[in-house]
């Protein structure tokens, strides 16, 4: 089969000189002859590089100096008819179609030939821009993928595979490291690196450009927010059930099948979720299972918190405002599609709200060893002399703690900076340590944790 089907009216065009010929919008191409040269001059040269100028969509229209245009629609014709393409080739079909006279002859056909000395030069000279709205890109085996310009890595992870789209960690362009937010370019060589448990970030969802990847990702992301809040879901069901004094594991399978049909669900798991995301109150499903004859009630218990470990996923999420961290005292609000938001009892949006919404508010407390590290902020008032930042980040350092983000406000005095961390540490007492070291800085004035 052919690399190149024929267009309608093959290349007998007319071959008059006109204007720069335009696309169906009405746009004129870009004027890179250069490019246009090399191009044609590689497809003479060898028919290696038919199949990738036949994935990259080329058209006839697409170049801008008409004896191109002659001479691509000539070797399209040639390629359509299953015939070799070489300067003797093309030269006949142009000659037989009064053609080859207004491209200059048989001359300019060498001449192209020879502005591409090896076939493989064509992949530098696609470097160039020929289409002023997409980024030819190439795989490391040499497929060539057409993406939007202003595409970024992430979307051409997305373009190669959907898993690779996921489990895709960094990339290399051009042999070189580079951020997954970074805009492709022509000719860019691009190269994902993946891992086997990594998972899209909500953050890519900011600088992807094509549908493919932001319907894939939010796909994803869909999925493990309802895995998410099924669990939480079913966390919040139970306490309500305890309360009752209903045993969780004890409720007969023909309770929850009537529970479940009464509520136009499809499983438990459906349930758990709406519950987790705040779409339903446990307390409503807790109350319908608990009134049927068939489930054993035992003496009521007190009211247990819930517990989290700050790494149970989309359905709970430590809010920015205040940075919660193990130690603190913590309270949760569920809003209906957001799931359970964890706060400080000192939060300003706690004391704003607690009063006037007080049934989105849920008791929660800390696991005992998270095991792991959480983010807060905190604000150093130092001295403006040279070597304080320095100092300052290592004793950040020396306390275990990771810096996640820094900046620096000068005071109005000049004497004086001000500097908002935003560190990483265990829990409190790890906070309360570090704080402490900072104290132990002649040059730090005052030390705050901070909020927004």
């Amino acid at each position: 089969m052919s690399d190149f089907p024929r267009e309608p009216g093959g290349f007998r065009d007319g071959g008059r000189d006109r204007q720069a010929p335009r696309r169906n919008d009405g746009r004129v191409p870009p004027h890179n002859l250069s490019a246009e040269e090399s191009l044609l001059g590689a497809l003479l040269l060898s028919r290696d590089v038919v199949g990738q100028v036949a994935e990259m969509g080329v058209l006839v229209d697409h170049f801008y100096k008409p004896s191109h245009q002659h001479i691509y629609s000539a070797i399209r014709g040639l390629m359509a008819g299953g015939h070799a393409v070489d300067v003797v080739t093309v030269a006949d079909e142009l000659r037989r179609n009064g053609l080859l006279e207004e491209i200059g002859g048989a001359q300019s056909l060498l001449e192209l030939q020879s502005t591409t000395k090896d076939s493989s030069e064509f992949l530098e000279h696609v470097k160039v821009d020929l289409f002023p709205d997409e980024v030819y890109v190439f795989t490391p085996k040499g497929k060539i993928l057409a993406l939007p310009r202003g595409a970024t890595v992430i979307d051409f992870a997305y373009a190669v595979h959907t898993d690779i789209g996921h489990r895709c960690v960094a990339a290399r362009i051009d042999h070189e490291l580079i951020p997954l937010s970074a805009e492709l370019a022509n000719g860019n060589q691009v190269e994902i690196i993946t891992a086997p448990n990594a998972n899209p970030n909500p953050a890519w969802l900011n600088y992807v450009k094509t549908g493919r990847a932001r319907s894939k990702i939010r796909q994803f992301l869909k999925a493990l927010q309802q895995d998410g809040s099924s669990s939480l879901g079913e966390n919040m069901l139970n306490q309500e059930l305890q309360v009752r004094g209903v045993v969780p594991s004890e409720i007969p399978a023909e309770v929850w099948e009537r529970v479940i049909s009464e509520a136009g669900k499809k499983s438990k798991r459906e349930i758990y979720a709406d519950i987790g995301l705040g779409r339903s109150l446990a307390a409503v499903f807790a109350q319908r299972l608990a009134a049927h004859e068939e489930v054993q009630q035992t003496e009521s218990t007190v009211s247990k918190p819930l517990i989290i470990r700050g790494t149970e996923g989309m359905a709970i999420q430590l809010a920015s405002c205040c940075g919660p961290i193990p130690g603190d005292p913590i309270v949760g609000l569920l809003r209906k599609g957001q799931g359970l938001r964890i706060h400080t009892h000192s939060c300003r949006t706690v004391r704003n709200l607690r009063s006037t919404e007080p049934q989105d508010w849920i008791h929660v407390e800390w696991e005992p060893d998270p095991g792991q590290l959480f983010e807060t902020r905190i604000r150093v008032m130092a001295k403006n002399v040279r070597g304080v930042l320095g100092r300052i980040a290592t004793s950040i350092s020396q306390s275990g703690a990771n810096i996640a983000h820094v900046n620096m406000d000068g005071a109005k005095s000049g004497f004086f900076t001000e500097m908002h961390f935003l560190v990483q540490v265990s829990g409190r007492p790890h906070l309360a340590n570090l704080m402490r070291g900072l104290r132990r800085i002649p040059d730090v004035i005052r030390i705050a944790r901070e909020q927004e």
